[in-house]
Formats: structure tokens, C-alpha cells, sequence
């Protein structure tokens, strides 16, 4: 394949004597970041077949030679249409491509996404164009596997502190390692397994980002997902299915509401007789159980202690002439202060836990 590594073109810098120039590098350096994106993006929402190691060493850079080669080469848009059991092709628009090219090497790491996970990570695309905190996180929440029970209130509450700043920034402010790191940590501390497949797309995406942001470090996240969420909504939205759908739903409305009249006697009845329970959830409650079964358990091992101490005093002191006894008092002793001991040693053992687990949050 013809052309250099792109790290030819990122080392060299722009232009500070002709200011001609160095708004053409800059429009060409603009015009590569996009198309790269672009391209990354059909990648992965079209074909659903990515390059996973887009690294600058595997992606070529080429300027044409002469104008020639230029007109010679042309993006032609193709329309099918077929009529009559025939295959008929027509050129719907033509569009002179610019004087330079970009070719993929080293295809030895591929990505491959099944639909419904791609649609899955579109919807979190086009959550996050939203700015709708929540739809994000139902959008994270449902490309991720569950460990164990997760608080979904608590996870958009985290979610939007860490995401705010992110949204309002461009590519080129953003520690994109340190932003990668801080979502799959916060996924883990909410009992969450971002998917294998998700996680090569990461890293692919990651460097991508890179190669970006070192062309045109003023493109905005949302100024690359809006117009995929434009094109990804109109190719999903089916007329048809939105009509029976509304239509089925209206249609389970007007059936349920007779009977409406009914329910809210049904309700009555049940209040005035008594019949009525209300529960309360509190939020946390099974860590505030936890909390208080280890405070009911350390009262009653004090108790036991305290009631060994007098014991094992009241035998020591009564019973010098019988070496048996009084030994036993000693051994109570003994087993208290071991027991004491042990008790300290855990508690600050687990007070140690909490400070390192607070001191990898902040960072």
C-alpha cells in the first residue's frame, strides 16, 4: 500500500509564516479527524466489524501526486433498483474526493459486535447527544452484566457527578486513559461487568481518540455523536411499527378505563375496612442492617467479656487455697485479653480497608 505512517503528518507542525498554509494544514488536519471517526463509527453501528488496534503505526497517510490523479478518483453514491426481475444502477451523486488517502494496516485484531450489543452502545451514543443523565445509565446498564444487586439510584447519582464535566468539554481537554479507568471503576463499585466485546471497543476507540485529538483537538464529543444519532434514528424508525404500537396501546387504555370506577371502590373498600398495608423501603437498608447487627454483636462479646473479667476476679480472689479455681480464673484472664486483642487488631485493620478504598476513589 502506498504512503508513510500518520505520524509523519502529526510531526509536522503547522505553519507560522504563511497564513495561507496553516489554514490549509488545519483544514486538512479537521477534515482527517472526521473522516476518521466517521469511518470508526460505520465500523462498528454498520458493519459491526472493527479494527481493534487503529494505532498511528497502522494507518497510512498518502497525498496525491498530481491534480490528475485527483479528478481521476471520484466517491460515486450507488443506487439500487430493481424492476421486473432486473437489476437497474443509476449514479445518484458524484463528489470529488480531496488529494489524499487513508489505508488501514495489520488487520490481526478485529472486534466483532453482535447487533442487539451494537444497538445497545448506539443507544448510549445517542443517550449521552441527550445530555439525560438517566437515560445514560439505563443505556450503560443494559450493555453490562450484573455481579451481584445493583442500586440503579445510587449508580445515576454517580454517574452524572463524574459525566457532567466530561460532556462539556472538547476531545482534546479530556485525560481520555484517566475517563476510561474512572467508568469501568465505577461500573465495578456498582456491581457491574462491562462486556468483553465493549471493553476491545474501549480500547480501539481509545486510540482513535488519541490520533484525534492530535489532529484537531477542538472536536466535541457530541459534535461527532449528533449526527449518528440523527442518521441511526431515521434508519431505525419504522412509521408502521410506531402506528400499531400507539394503536394497541390507545386501544388497552380505552378498554381499562370502565373499569377504572370499579378499582378505586375496590380501593375504598379495602381502607375502610382495615385491609390496607403500607411498606416503606429505606434506601441502603440491608448496609444499615449489616451496620446494626455488627453493633448488636459487639455489645453482647463486651457484655460476655465484662461478665468473664468479674468471674475470673471473683474466683481468683475467693479461691487462693484451691489451685484448680484459681488457675481458671486466670485462664478467663487470659482468653479476655487475647480476645480484646484480637478485636482491636480487626477493627483497625478494617478501618485501613476504608481508607485505602476512599484514597483509590479520589484518585
Amino acid at each position: 500500500m502506498p504512503g508513510k505512517s500518520i505520524k509523519k503528518l502529526l510531526n509536522e507542525s503547522i505553519s507560522q509564516d504563511d497564513k495561507e498554509l496553516a489554514q490549509k494544514q488545519k483544514e486538512e488536519r479537521s477534515f482527517l479527524a472526521q473522516s476518521l471517526i466517521q469511518n470508526f463509527i460505520k465500523q462498528v453501528f454498520t458493519d459491526h466489524f472493527f479494527h481493534a488496534d487503529p494505532h498511528p503505526g497502522n494507518i497510512l497517510f498518502t497525498r496525491l501526486a498530481t491534480d490528475n490523479e485527483v479528478t481521476q478518483e471520484k466517491e460515486i453514491r450507488q443506487k439500487f433498483a430493481k424492476k421486473i426481475g432486473k437489476t437497474q444502477f443509476s449514479v445518484s451523486e458524484m463528489k470529488q474526493l480531496p488529494p489524499y488517502r487513508l489505508t488501514y494496516l495489520d488487520f490481526g485484531m478485529m472486534g466483532r459486535l453482535s447487533p442487539n450489543l451494537a444497538d445497545g452502545i448506539a443507544n448510549v451514543v445517542i443517550a449521552i447527544n441527550t445530555k439525560d443523565m438517566r437515560d445514560i445509565g439505563q443505556a450503560l446498564l443494559a450493555i453490562c452484566d450484573r455481579a451481584e444487586i445493583v442500586d440503579e439510584e445510587e449508580f445515576y447519582a454517580q454517574l452524572a457527578v463524574f459525566l457532567t464535566p466530561y460532556l462539556q468539554s472538547g476531545l482534546g481537554d479530556i485525560d481520555f486513559p484517566a475517563l476510561l479507568f474512572r467508568m469501568i471503576q465505577l461500573c465495578r463499585d456498582n456491581n457491574l461487568r462491562i462486556k468483553s466485546e465493549v471493553t476491545l471497543l474501549i480500547k480501539a476507540f481509545g486510540l482513535i481518540e488519541s490520533l484525534v485529538v492530535q489532529l484537531d483537538p477542538d472536536i466535541s464529543m457530541l459534535d461527532v455523536a449528533r449526527p449518528f444519532a440523527r442518521e441511526y434514528m431515521v434508519r431505525k424508525f419504522n412509521l408502521q411499527n410506531e402506528i400499531e404500537n400507539s394503536a394497541y396501546n390507545f386501544w388497552r387504555a380505552f378498554v381499562a378505563t370502565p373499569q377504572i370506577p370499579v378499582k378505586v371502590n375496590k380501593l375504598l373498600d379495602v381502607l375502610t375496612q382495615g385491609r390496607a398495608q403500607v411498606r416503606f423501603n429505606y434506601k441502603n437498608q440491608e448496609t444499615l442492617l449489616k451496620r446494626i447487627e455488627s453493633m448488636l454483636n459487639k455489645v453482647v462479646t463486651a457484655i460476655i467479656l465484662a461478665a468473664t473479667i468479674v468471674g475470673s476476679s471473683l474466683l481468683v480472689q475467693a479461691s487462693s487455697a484451691h489451685p484448680f479455681v484459681y488457675n481458671l480464673g486466670v485462664w478467663g484472664y487470659i482468653i479476655t485479653l487475647v480476645v480484646v486483642v484480637l478485636m482491636i487488631i480487626s477493627n483497625l485493620h478494617r478501618r485501613y480497608k476504608g481508607w485505602r478504598k476512599r484514597k483509590r476513589e479520589k484518585r
